[in-house]
């Protein structure tokens, strides 16, 4: 957890904070909204019974959507990595709402003080939490031992190279 040298995490959340807001020209327009309209529809596409029939997937499993046990199916078609959608839908769900509650949070106010960034670690515990376990069981690299600056993009590229070797 970020610190500011007394144990709490209020300089890591002004930092994170201003790097979001420096990037946030990149928000603008229509990208984001349909983006997300377009996901939707994939989801609710994936999640009909007419995809479950021609796809099928595992039944046992228990899925947090409809929808994921076909993309765990096209996944295993495809010969993309070995980690489930859980933990992809993991990284997407509780990334963004940690992206968005340190971005919109103000935290460069000097009305925010060290409590209010030991309310919010508490509050955001499980996200983070979640997050960090998605992101190992996905890449391979442990957030909690250190920073890593590699791009997931190319961990992903490397666990699926050493993936085909041992196949």
């Amino acid at each position: 957890m970020w610190t500011d040298g007394h144990g709490v995490p209020l300089s890591g959340l002004r930092e994170v904070h201003l790097l979001l807001a420096h990037g946030a020209h990149n928000q603008f327009a229509d990208l984001a909204p349909t983006a997300r309209a377009e996901m939707l529809a994939m989801q609710w596409i994936l999640g009909r019974q007419e995809m479950r029939q021609f796809l099928g997937g595992p039944p046992m499993v228990p899925y947090e959507e409809p929808w994921m046990d076909r993309v765990d199916t096209m996944k295993e078609l495809q010969g993309w990595p070995d980690p489930s959608i859980t933990h992809f839908f993991d990284l997407a769900v509780h990334g963004e709402r940690l992206v968005l509650s340190v971005r919109h949070g103000q935290w460069n106010s000097t009305d925010h003080t060290r409590k209010d960034a030991e309310h919010w670690a508490l509050l955001f515990r499980e996200s983070v939490q979640r997050y960090v376990h998605a992101y190992r069981a996905v890449t391979g690299a442990d957030l909690t031992a250190g920073v890593d600056a590699t791009m997931p993009s190319a961990l992903l590229a490397k666990r699926m190279r050493a993936r085909r070797v041992r196949a």
